[in-house]
């Protein structure tokens, strides 16, 4: 602003002057005029450098909560994956215990024994993949959306050697589901449903993830943005699985008409 206060006040000077100038004088202030000119133009794609800058610290501020979130769960469910095996291991000597107290015919005890037991023992996993990490977001989610009246329906084989890293399969699934979860609640359906397809097929790795809308999503500069309160933080959601499937060269495509089922398909080389 000062540069341009300057040059405004330099040329309603020479506008303005009655005296006669000499060449000299009148060259310096052109001179002086023009490298304000160039010293406001430096000024001005410097403040857009700093506003840029700012602009990219605050998304990688974002992108960098959201993947420290996606950190934490990716431990939770580790350590209850964990947990899970460790009392499946226990299991053949539970059953051996129960085979000693049999042969005693110490039918009583057995009772007693099935019935702590039981009363003890967390609920099975409704999938297995295969994949320690994804069964665990797949079974979390599942629970979540069965609390909420959603159906989801689940098809899968063998995952095992699917190419994705742990962290980026916890953040590319959990986003699909919770995006899904979210609209699902939404929509009108007398019972809503979600539809999960994640297989390896043909060399690639396929996930596709479908559910009914409501026909209302928030969409700010080509991106989906969560219509939560803090629906800024989520609609880094739908760009950090753009991100991740990009890393490993895969496809990444949305389908959204009005009406019709929401749904996003990833695919991604199963190397």
């Amino acid at each position: 602003m000062f540069s341009v206060f300057s040059m405004i006040t330099i040329l309603a000077f020479a506008v303005n002057f009655d005296g006669n100038l000499t060449q000299g004088q009148e060259n310096t202030i052109l001179f002086v005029m023009f490298g304000l000119a160039l010293m406001n133009l430096f000024v001005f794609y410097l403040i857009m450098d700093i506003i840029k800058r700012e602009t990219e610290r605050k998304r990688e501020e974002m992108l960098l909560e959201h993947a420290e979130q996606t950190e934490r769960l990716y431990w939770q469910e580790k350590r209850r994956f964990e947990e899970l095996q460790r009392q499946r291991h226990e299991y053949r000597n539970q059953m051996l215990v129960i085979q000693t107290l049999l042969e005693r015919k110490d039918y009583s005890r057995i009772a007693e024994y099935i019935q702590s037991y039981c009363g003890d023992t967390e609920k099975e996993d409704w999938f297995d993949t295969n994949h320690p990490v994804v069964n665990a977001v797949l079974n979390l989610k599942y629970v979540d959306a069965l609390s909420k009246n959603i159906l989801m329906v689940v098809r899968f084989n063998n995952l095992a050697d699917i190419p994705l890293k742990d962290a980026d399969i916890i953040s590319v699934l959990s986003n699909l589901l919770d995006n899904a979860i979210e609209a699902s609640e939404k929509c009108k359906k007398e019972t809503p449903l979600i539809k999960v397809k994640f297989i390896v097929e043909n060399g690639r790795m396929i996930l596709a993830v479908s559910n009914f809308w409501n026909g209302k999503i928030n969409v700010q500069d080509g991106k989906f943005i969560s219509s939560k309160r803090d629906g800024k933080k989520h609609g880094y959601g739908l760009e950090n699985v753009e991100r991740i499937v990009k890393k490993y060269s895969g496809i990444y495509m949305i389908d959204n008409k009005e009406g019709e089922e929401f749904k996003v398909v990833v695919s991604i080389p199963n190397k």
